[in-house]
């Protein structure tokens, strides 16, 4: 377990991270502990397999949290509150910490590497996260219309994303990206697009909800 003196810091990290990026919402501090527990987890993890290739604690906290903080109030402000779905979901990011902002989320993690399953499902456990349920599969592998809500952090590229991901959602796909510009198709609209930056580390992000053009009055 974390000594004292790492959950202090932790907490003041996630701290900084909310102020920056949605200074509005405030959160308990037992929202910030279970955090803190899930990458102290992750940290004890990645000693024997590869979760995160994060080489310092900023960037492990700006990876796991910050983006998953942007979603929640991109959430909020779209009333997208139904059912989510994390492709290629990894250590946790963003779909775990989304959970842990929101327990009252209800989304699927879906991983097609064995030992990670295995991470979440004890993470899942250990912090008993209700709401949040695991699927070991590749995205060709899920039925369609799984979710209300797609996302992806890392796992492909944006025009393999849409392609993939959008028979997955019947209402919104969502894109993180490294701050490119990209757009969608002529059958695809955006209706959330917001750049960012990593609080602690600075990188540059953005975040984009894409709907089929069709869907709109649905939205």
């Amino acid at each position: 377990m974390p000594t004292q003196a790492t959950d202090t810091q932790g907490v003041s990290r996630i701290a900084k991270i909310v102020g920056e990026l949605f200074p509005e919402h405030q959160w308990t501090q037992a929202t910030y502990s279970t955090l803190v527990d899930w990458l102290d987890l992750l940290r004890q993890w990645n000693r024997k397999i590869d979760l995160t290739a994060a080489r310092t604690d900023d960037e492990l906290f700006d990876l796991f949290v910050a983006d998953a903080v942007v979603l929640h109030q991109a959430r909020l402000e779209l009333g997208a509150s139904g059912r989510w779905l994390d492709v290629g979901s990894g250590a946790g990011a963003p779909g775990l910490a989304m959970a842990i902002l929101d327990p009252s989320l209800g989304i699927e993690l879906t991983e097609p590497n064995v030992k990670r399953v295995a991470f979440l499902r004890q993470v899942i456990g250990r912090l008993g996260l209700t709401s949040v349920t695991v699927r070991r599969a590749r995205a060709e592998e899920l039925p369609v219309a799984i979710a209300d809500d797609a996302v992806s952090r890392a796992t492909f590229a944006p025009d393999t994303w849409l392609a993939q991901g959008l028979p997955l959602a019947t209402q919104r796909l969502w894109m993180l990206l490294a701050r490119e510009s990209w757009s969608p198709n002529s059958d695809c609209t955006i209706v959330y697009d917001r750049t960012y930056q990593w609080p602690l580390t600075q990188v540059s992000r953005r975040v984009i909800a894409v709907a089929r053009a069709h869907s709109q009055s649905d939205l």
